[in-house]
């Protein structure tokens, strides 16, 4: 259930205004606590403002495949057209021709029990596909895969990413995977 960002203040203020424990006073009210949580981590950092309810669609979509690389992969799947879409992500990742010139990173979900989720971020070359660097994290937050990639830079005797210094590749792929 959606609820307005004045009904998110109002259960806030309420539950810090109860006698009860926080547990208590959210089951009564029937308010998930993760969901509390969410709505108190936001109002905490700025404001009431920041109650409403987001736009479900971004405005722009993480993953976009840029331009000039989208008409190189038309052009290989109109080229090869019995291509399966994996067997043409694969022919196409194939022709990267060094190390170096196209990575992924994935972050993989590990429930250890008795102690939690962590998760595994790796950063993978495609030309190699070898793990070039991986960081075992307690959260999926942007500053873990800039640190992985930090570490992919240095294992691979790059400069570390700075904003303001960034190859435009790299800085393209932050912009797109990080915001």
């Amino acid at each position: 259930m959606r609820y307005p960002a004045s009904e998110k203040l109002e259960i806030i203020r309420l539950v810090e205004q109860s006698t009860l424990e926080v547990r208590p006073t959210l089951e009564k009210l029937g308010i998930p606590r993760a969901t509390f949580y969410r709505w108190y981590d936001r109002y905490q950092r700025g404001g009431p403002e920041v109650l409403e309810d987001r736009s479900p669609r971004p405005d722009r979509i993480w993953n976009r495949i840029p331009d000039d690389v989208r008409f190189q992969i038309v052009d290989l799947t109109l080229a090869v057209p019995e291509l399966s879409p994996r067997e043409a992500a694969s022919s196409f990742t194939d022709q990267t021709t060094a190390p170096n010139h196209l990575w992924q990173t994935d972050f993989t979900y590990l429930k250890v029990i008795g102690w939690g989720w962590f998760y595994l971020s790796t950063m993978l070359d495609d030309y190699s596909r070898y793990i070039i660097a991986w960081k075992l994290c307690t959260t999926m937050k942007a500053e873990d895969v800039t640190d992985t990639l930090n570490l992919a830079l240095q294992g691979q005797g790059l400069p570390r990413y700075r904003q303001s210094q960034a190859a435009p590749a790299v800085r393209q792929w932050v912009e797109l995977h990080l915001r």
